[in-house]
């Protein structure tokens, strides 16, 4: 059982040492990165810096709550992310400047924040596309650059493209309805646009749900040894009223059911519903074989791509050829009454007056 409710994202800076190191790291979310960061930073330095990462600091919100424990010769600082709802993309690490004592640092999350769940009342989608370049260089960057979205591309983006002009580009493609775009601007080439997904093309109602992150298709741009275009996904996106129960067995059947609660208690459940998880992908629906026009002694396979993948990405196709037809395996499995299965057996007696008598 899982009550869905609001929970905030939680995430685990952590820095190890096998003896004394010193120097500094920095983090970033998106295209904003912090200053240099000691590795002695306190609980109240994060809480600011980090803040500043959400965009929230600006505008006097408290987005963020920090708390600084010592890990051996390091410090694991806990981040609570109490201005932003929903499932959020990790805080990045960089730590290429720290030193002594074989240092090592990393982010981990350890609560997957949630926003749901009543209709209206959702978490939108939110990535951001920037364009920056690689630690030391800081010339301006002109150009273009090609998005793609669910194998559709945009027309060529230029790198000082206003807000309108991306909202455009991206609600020019078959697969996009409306999105909103805002625009950070750094100079010199250095843009940031924060794009939230309000309506994909085949839904009826609005939200984008957790949906594929937007790719670079192509780009052409000044110094592409050292410049780059870069997508980030801010917010995991979440659908009105659906939830996801992971790490189920294929081929058992679940059964499911819903409650709505609330201050006073929990109300009525709802009828049961009841499924079984698929975890391999269905056979491609048509194979055929053909020969080779290019050689005696080929034969050209052919076969459409599969429609149900089971839930996991289709990562290849295996063939496999026989001198002749293949027979099926049928093998049967019998069970009795040993250990752990209970042999049921029913025996019923009748007659057709009342007051039987006797034995059997």
């Amino acid at each position: 059982m899982d009550e869905v409710s609001v929970q905030f994202e939680e995430q685990d800076l952590i820095l190890s040492c096998q003896n004394s190191c010193y120097g500094t790291f920095t983090l970033s979310w998106g295209e904003k990165v912090t200053p240099p960061l000691s590795v002695d930073s306190t609980a109240s330095i994060l809480e600011v810096e980090i803040a500043k990462l959400t965009g929230l600091y600006e505008k006097g919100l408290s987005s963020v709550r920090v708390t600084r424990k010592a890990y051996g010769y390091g410090h694991k600082w806990s981040i609570t992310f109490n201005g932003i709802r929903g499932n959020l993309g990790e805080l990045q690490v960089d730590g290429h400047f720290l030193y002594g004592g074989y240092p090592a640092i990393s982010v981990e999350e350890v609560v997957s924040g949630s926003a749901d769940i009543v209709p209206g009342s959702y978490t939108n989608e939110v990535q951001t596309v920037y364009t920056h370049k690689e630690r030391g260089y800081t010339t301006p960057i002109t150009g273009t650059f090609v998005l793609r979205f669910e194998d559709k591309d945009t027309s060529p983006i230029d790198v000082s493209a206003s807000s309108e002009e991306m909202k455009m580009a991206l609600e020019s493609l078959q697969t996009i309805h409306t999105v909103n775009v805002e625009k950070r601007e750094y100079g010199s080439g250095w843009n940031a646009w924060v794009i939230t997904f309000t309506h994909l093309v085949e839904e009826n109602i609005q939200g984008a749900g957790d949906i594929g992150i937007l790719k670079v298709s192509s780009a052409s741009i000044s110094e592409p040894a050292v410049s780059k275009v870069t997508v980030f996904e801010n917010v995991k996106g979440t659908r009105p009223m659906v939830y996801k129960i992971k790490h189920c067995s294929p081929g058992l059947t679940y059964f499911s059911r819903v409650v709505a609660f609330n201050a006073l208690g929990y109300g009525v459940a709802s009828s049961v519903a009841m499924a079984n998880p698929r975890g391999q992908a269905d056979p491609p629906p048509s194979v055929s074989a053909s020969a080779a026009q290019d050689s005696g002694t080929s034969l050209h396979v052919d076969w459409t791509k599969v429609v149900n993948d089971g839930g996991n990405e289709v990562k290849g196709y295996k063939v496999e050829w026989f001198s002749s037809q293949n027979i099926p395996e049928i093998q049967k499995i019998t069970t009795s009454a040993t250990d752990g299965i209970s042999e049921i057996q029913v025996v019923r007696t009748s007659a057709d007056l009342n007051g039987i008598t006797g034995f059997f």
